[in-house]
């Protein structure tokens, strides 16, 4: 049986190997997670920012504004810089 707190660690763990990839999803939402064998997968990296420099950190911020208006964390919709910390928001 799995349940919502199986499915958000399985989310937090992908975002961990999306973030070392130096990637931000940059659109978390319930229509880009799904069940594959009942197991969460994050996908759709449609509008995903790789930073591939050397020296990338995950507080290196950026600005452009994309995903779905009703689920982006407040800093992108307010125009702020942001991090890889919006997509933590994107899976609450």
């Amino acid at each position: 049986y799995r349940n919502a707190k199986s499915w958000t660690l399985e989310m937090l763990s992908g975002l961990i190997e999306i973030h070392k990839k130096h990637i931000i999803h940059r659109d978390i939402k319930a229509q880009n997670v799904f069940l594959k064998s009942n197991i969460a997968k994050i996908g759709d990296l449609g509008v995903a920012v790789a930073r591939l420099k050397s020296g990338w950190n995950s507080h290196q911020l950026h600005q452009t504004m994309n995903g779905d208006m009703i689920c982006i964390a407040p800093e992108m919709f307010a125009g702020k810089a942001y991090d890889v910390h919006i997509d933590v928001f994107g899976i609450g």
